[in-house]
């Protein structure tokens, strides 16, 4: 998914290919012209595809889910709160450090594609995990039983969605 940012970026860049395109038909340059437009078209696309590749490699990421519970020895002495200091919250999810550096932000969504209807979909960042777990991401469950029964799903896709819809 590409944010707002990046979106007007690339609209900004496909609208100067159009004109290009247009002027090259409207004014009937001459070859050298067509040539010198063709060339800024082509460094263009190239910078373009460069943009949205790291786009892409910033906005998803494979994890080994694992779950927690409101248990004091998996979280800290206030286990209803998160390390943003936000209230848990069904579907709540906490990322490893690093992510967040890259600007997967708290109060925004991700999108875990996991099989299962259960599991699977979009979750809120809502809390970080120890600088330890580097390739993890952690789903809330409001009793340990559920989170020992959800137990831990390797490579699984998580995309970085920005706003949550």
């Amino acid at each position: 998914m590409i944010d707002k940012e990046n979106r007007n970026i690339i609209l900004a860049l496909l609208s100067l290919c159009i004109v290009l395109s247009a002027t090259v038909v409207i004014n009937k340059f001459s070859i050298d012209d067509i040539e010198k437009a063709l060339i800024t078209q082509n460094k263009i696309n190239s910078e373009l595809r460069a943009e949205i590749n790291q786009i892409k490699k910033k906005r998803i990421s494979t994890v080994t889910v694992t779950a927690y519970s409101p248990r004091e020895r998996e979280t800290d002495s206030t286990p209803y709160t998160t390390a943003f200091m936000q209230p848990v919250s069904n579907r709540t999810i906490a990322l490893p450090w690093h992510l967040i550096q890259k600007g997967w932000l708290p109060n925004r969504c991700v999108y875990l594609k996991i099989d299962s209807a259960l599991y699977g979909g979009l979750y809120k960042i809502n809390d970080k995990m120890a600088d330890r777990h580097m390739l993890n991401a952690d789903i809330f469950f409001w009793s340990t039983e559920h989170a020992v029964e959800f137990g831990r799903i390797e490579n699984v896709d998580m995309i970085y969605l920005g706003e949550c819809p």
